[in-house]
């Protein structure tokens, strides 16, 4: 049975390990790899659920709500995780940002957002199933988590 899930993460987090992003006929021409980010774990993750017939409530690549005012970003994002039923957290390196209040961040108001009940038009969303995949770090390692 497919699930709607909605993925959480730091699109441009770069301290993430590196992928191999370039087929074998770019790397034998001797093109630089382009920077592995959190988003291409997603896409990765993405490919895989959306083979099972997984319906994805998160965003695209490319796709973009920076431009938008908060309370439309916040919308959408209540739009998305309201229809879905499991969120998945991509955990990685540079995800929190120790320079802005955590109220300020997408990421906890996401997750704090999936864990809640909602009622809309007699029909009330359930707490999300809630799912985390730490990433490595650039030099392939956990510790950072860890620790």
């Amino acid at each position: 049975m497919s699930k709607k899930i909605f993925v959480t993460y730091k699109y441009s987090d770069s301290n993430v390990y590196q992928l191999k992003l370039l087929s074998p006929m770019a790397y034998s021409l001797g093109l630089p790899p382009p920077t592995t980010t959190a988003r291409h774990y997603v896409n990765k993750l993405q490919y895989l659920l959306e083979k099972d017939d997984h319906i994805n409530k998160g965003e695209n690549d490319g796709e973009t709500l920076s431009n938008f005012k908060n309370s439309t970003i916040e919308s959408k994002l209540r739009n998305k995780i309201y229809d879905s039923s499991i969120t998945i957290i991509m955990i990685s390196p540079g995800m929190k940002e120790t320079h802005i209040a955590e109220s300020d961040q997408w990421i906890p108001w996401e997750i704090a957002y999936s864990l809640k009940e909602h009622s809309r038009g007699g029909r009330t969303s359930h707490s999300n199933a809630m799912l985390a995949i730490v990433l490595p770090d650039r030099n392939n390692s956990y510790e950072y988590f860890v620790e």
